[in-house]
């Protein structure tokens, strides 16, 4: 499935369908990869793909790529593929090459940087597209703390066996339509909520067992695939979403907090969003927050709904700066 989704993006990013990236899913897609064919990086790839437009979407996709953990330290192969750019209106003369050669992101950038501020024509659209480019490796040097990173396929598989292997498995999760089994040891060190009642003399510790009943096997389920192998197999919906969120949430697993929180960006449509919306705001997701805020204000649904008074009291404190509807109805008069 890895495969499938990372030739993909090397489809979509051959033929500049930036806009059509993000539908891919994020956690079956190998960061790592090498073009099959020129041999560079995703984000070296994403770049060049943009040069010829100095295109917004190709700063958005480089960005997201790198939210998804892609480094842009991660160097090209030693490769003799290049690629060169003129002006239409003379070739010859004003032709500029750069060799991908070992290059990482960081390098690639600077080496088109370099060459063309040597040059007589103007450059500087394209100039002004890599220092944009620049900037996003500065905002995600700046996030470095809670950057993701890489990890390869066989180590996924390795963790994924382990997580289907029940046999060994020692903690029970009582959910809302049937059990779900994990290892104790891997859910006391993810979670100290976890933790405290597996040590505690109730039944929780005596027997191993957590009641889960507000929750399905489904999205228990996605919730330890997501804790074992940073991925899944499960095609969830939103709701699935949110009931894993809330025992990510409830449990302090930070890291599958964050993992969720990451895809529900993907999930905000009209039916969704003030679900989604009070998640983020109730659980404080400052980023899924952001995305539920920018959706609500292009939507025209959620607009309506917005001078209507039909939004919650929690959605809205996405939009602080909204007129209450109670401003915005005439006033009633008295006959006296």
């Amino acid at each position: 499935m890895a495969m499938e989704q990372t030739a993909l993006l090397w489809a979509l990013l051959d033929t500049r369908e930036f806009g059509e990236v993000k539908r891919l899913r994020p956690e079956r897609i190998d960061l790592v990869a090498l073009h099959p064919s020129l041999g560079v990086t995703m984000i070296v790839h994403s770049i060049t793909q943009g040069l010829r437009k100095g295109d917004e979407e190709a700063i958005d996709t480089i960005q997201w790529l790198l939210s998804l953990g892609a480094s842009f330290l991660q160097k090209c192969n030693n490769s003799r593929c290049r690629h060169s750019m003129w002006k239409a209106d003379n070739k010859d003369a004003t032709i500029v090459t750069v060799t991908y050669a070992c290059h990482s992101a960081v390098s690639y950038v600077a080496a088109w940087k370099s060459l063309l501020s040597q040059r007589k024509e103007d450059w500087s659209r394209v100039q002004a597209y890599l220092t944009k480019v620049l900037r996003c490796f500065t905002a995600q040097s700046e996030a470095l703390p809670q950057a993701r990173i890489s990890i390869r396929q066989g180590i996924v598989d390795l963790w994924e066996r382990c997580l289907m292997d029940t046999s060994s498995q020692d903690l029970t999760f009582n959910t809302a339509d049937g059990e779900v089994t994990a290892h104790s040891h891997v859910l006391a060190q993810a979670s100290p909520v976890v933790a405290a009642m597996l040590s505690s003399p109730m039944k929780e510790g005596q027997k191993c067992l957590i009641e889960v009943k507000d929750a399905s096997s489904n999205s228990v389920s996605l919730f330890l695939e997501l804790l074992y192998t940073c991925s899944t197999k499960l095609d969830p919906d939103y709701q699935m979403v949110l009931q894993a969120l809330d025992v990510a949430h409830r449990w302090q697993v930070e890291v599958v907090v964050t993992i969720l929180a990451d895809l529900l960006q993907g999930m905000i449509t009209d039916e969704s969003f003030v679900a989604i919306a009070e998640h983020s705001v109730l659980k404080g997701l400052e980023n899924l927050k952001t995305a539920a805020r920018r959706f609500g204000a292009e939507s025209a649904a959620v607009q309506a709904q917005l001078r209507e008074g039909r939004l919650t009291k929690t959605v809205l404190q996405l939009f602080p700066d909204a007129p209450s509807p109670e401003a915005s109805m005439p006033v009633k008069r008295r006959r006296l």
